[in-house]
């Protein structure tokens, strides 16, 4: 049993390996073709554009993985089922679970790799991919920030302070202003709210304390015209995107927007992504196993890639569905994020049943 287990086991891993190579290459392909005419409109240098492409590749392989391990458990039964090496395993009395038992493990350590690659690897090479093609490519003149939460900005004499900036760009929340003579500050200006108005920031609600000879004298105003940073679209923000974000800098940033009082729902939903995307190779390799030890002669390898592939579109369907219903605020965060591993786990119990009684 242990010489099967590990001869399943090499030959699945294998086979994910082939089948990851493939769909990483196919979807680079596709990347590049979708970024040609950066190519030709800004004329980077070749070797920019290349790195520019596989800047994306960490985060091309955990997003392939899945329908990788669902395509490779697939092929490796298909040919063994061909072989009539699984018609001798059931007659030889071994169950159904016995069979996915290395599946599972090898699928496990791939998940297992996966969100290591996610919270390590791949935000810093989004991120890096991203600033290649705005400020290296495109050669925007952008003040560039880390991320979207507690940003400060030099602007002449001033330094500036944001809790937040916008996704768009277009506001700031908690904004203070330190204006400096000779290494000391003569006037802070604190506003709840800036706007990009008419060409130019605009502080709401602002308080406003001036050094003046006889001390310090404070004022408020509705609102002032203020240059606390540059235009929105010279901001560039490198952790910006979910893709661009750990966890925990995600976590960080929606307390921070909670705090402010506003609105996370998508965000949240983001971060519950995090926890199941890196685990869906595990569900989909378990699904897989009772329709391929199903499978005849008469289907061949082809025809069990392509029921994988039938596989795999129901199950991203399903939780597209779900991320759609999260953003909504129809369902939870977290029930949103794991909605179709919750039904197809369900389905892999009921085809594990069918399969070990034989119906």
């Amino acid at each position: 049993m242990r010489i099967m287990s590990r001869y399943l086991g090499v030959s699945f891993l294998k086979n994910s390996l082939l089948t990851l190579a493939a769909l990483v290459g196919l979807i680079a392909l596709f990347s590049v073709f979708e970024s040609l005419y950066l190519f030709f409109r800004y004329n980077p240098s070749f070797s920019l554009y290349l790195k520019m492409i596989a800047a994306r590749i960490p985060w091309m392989a955990v997003q392939a993985m899945p329908v990788s391990l669902l395509i490779g458990a697939m092929a490796t039964l298909s040919v063994m089922s061909k072989n009539g090496e699984i018609t001798a395993l059931r007659a030889s009395g071994i169950p159904v679970r016995k069979i996915a038992a290395p599946f599972f493990f090898v699928a496990l350590l791939a998940c297992a790799l996966a969100f290591f690659l996610q919270e390590t690897v791949v935000p810093d090479a989004y991120s890096h991919h991203r600033e290649l093609r705005d400020v290296k490519i495109m050669a925007k003149p952008v003040e560039k920030l880390l991320r979207s939460t507690n940003v400060w900005l030099k602007k002449g004499n001033a330094l500036v302070n944001a809790k937040w900036v916008a996704p768009d760009k277009m506001s700031m929340k908690d904004v203070k202003v330190f204006e400096l003579e000779e290494s000391r500050i003569i006037r802070s200006i604190a506003a709840p709210e800036a706007k990009w108005e008419g060409g130019g920031w605009v502080l709401y609600g602002i308080e406003q304390n001036i050094l003046t000879p006889s001390g310090w004298e404070s004022s408020e105003k509705e609102r002032l015209a203020y240059p606390v940073g540059p235009t929105p679209e010279d901001i560039y923000i490198s952790r910006d995107e979910p893709a661009e974000m750990q966890m925990g800098e995600l976590r960080l940033t929606i307390d921070s927007l909670k705090a402010q009082g506003l609105s996370t729902t998508g965000l949240e939903v983001d971060w519950w992504a995090k926890t199941s995307t890196p685990f869906f190779g595990l569900v989909l390799t378990l699904v897989a196993i009772p329709f391929a030890v199903r499978i005849t002669k008469r289907t061949g390898l082809w025809g069990a890639i392509a029921k994988g592939i039938g596989i795999g579109l129901s199950f991203y369907l399903v939780h597209m569905l779900g991320i759609s219903l999260g953003r909504t605020g129809a369902i939870p965060p977290w029930g949103a994020a794991w909605l179709a591993a919750a039904v197809f786990a369900a389905l892999t119990l009921h085809f594990f049943t069918r399969a070990e009684s034989g119906s």
